[in-house]
């Protein structure tokens, strides 16, 4: 950051270094965040499919007694 000395304070300017910088740090937060995000819906998809599989298999001998 370019920092000028004028009378009424400090002048702060962002170089084009930093600014890339920058751009690149949230880039990579951003990419971590939907990282986890995607493994959390991968967590939730799995336990609702072993939920659902044992319900089938559960429920599967009631369903062969109404069916024959």
């Amino acid at each position: 950051m370019d920092q000028n000395q004028l009378p009424f304070g400090i002048e702060r300017r962002l170089t084009p270094e930093l600014f890339d910088h920058y751009v690149a740090k949230a880039r990579a937060e951003r990419a971590k965040a939907i990282a986890e995000f995607g493994g959390w819906i991968a967590g939730q998809v799995r336990k609702v499919t072993a939920r659902l599989a044992s319900r089938a298999v559960r429920s599967a001998p009631a369903a062969r007694k109404l069916a024959g």
